[in-house]
């Protein structure tokens, strides 16, 4: 399936390109490989709605390169590797779900580069040999949020200029961390809401780690402008409705295990 092209009255129609749809495949507007996307137009931000890519047994299913990448909802499986973000890329994904294997990583972000991934599912298999999230000299922000994963997330290399934010992640109960940061000189992390699943007791706060503080000593609850890029996305706001029409909006929520998780009455 071609991108729709933005109309000529369109205030972006020079750099913008949209596409909806399932396993959508293209680089720059042609059709590059039948399972992977590689996205390396520097001039263009692409947004991609109800996106499916799956079963890429090797190589990265979706790579971006110095391009501008969001995609809203969609779903994979089966990949070597699902994201690559490196060389000025900037990549938000939400509302995603991924499930499966996954021998490389679920994402590998390195080198200069921004990275959001919000509202999100990734369920691969846990204490794998790569990390579901896989940092590497990092020159950008990263920031995971609201998200429940199964693996880990690594941050390793030099940290002089990474930052990397964990808000609301959630991960069920392992012995292993969560989280590992061996980067020197040490990035600018926080994790300080981050709530992974208890065996015998619900979830529990992680402790903040006491790396990421301002100048004056006091903690930095989000590293500098790491969440910029998805809060400049809201969503729609409140209006007044009739009285008999209801308006439930749940935003990041989790229930599992209940004989009634979640019950809506008139």
């Amino acid at each position: 399936m071609a991108p729709e092209r933005p109309t000529s009255s369109s205030p972006k129609a020079s750099n913008q390109t949209h596409a909806r749809g399932f396993s959508t495949v293209f680089k720059c507007g042609r059709v590059r490989n039948p399972i992977s996307l590689s996205i390396t137009c520097a001039t263009r931000t692409w947004q991609l709605t109800d996106f499916g890519h799956a079963y890429a047994p090797t190589g990265v299913s979706v790579k971006v390169l110095g391009s501008k990448l969001t995609v809203f909802s969609g779903a994979s499986s089966g990949n070597d590797q699902s994201y690559e973000a490196t060389d000025g890329a900037s990549l938000v994904l939400r509302d995603l779900w991924y499930e499966g294997e996954a021998p490389r990583g679920f994402a590998n972000i390195h080198g200069r580069a921004s990275f959001t991934m919000q509202a999100s599912r990734v369920a691969s298999h846990s204490l794998m040999n790569v990390p579901s999230f896989a940092i590497t000299n990092l020159d950008g922000r990263v920031s995971i949020l609201t998200t429940h994963i199964d693996d880990r997330i690594t941050i390793s290399g030099n940290g002089a200029l990474a930052n990397v934010l964990g808000l609301g992640t959630f991960r069920e109960y392992q012995e292993s961390s969560y989280f590992e940061n061996t980067t020197a000189p040490a990035a600018t992390v926080s994790d300080g809401v981050h709530t992974p699943a208890h065996e015998s007791a619900g979830t529990l706060q992680s402790r903040h780690d006491g790396r990421t503080r301002h100048r004056d000593g006091r903690p930095r609850i989000c590293p500098p402008n790491a969440s910029g890029r998805t809060s400049r996305r809201p969503a729609s706001p409140l209006v007044a409705l009739p009285a008999s029409v209801s308006d439930v909006r749940m935003f990041r929520v989790w229930a599992g295990g209940g004989l009634n998780n979640i019950i809506i009455r008139p």
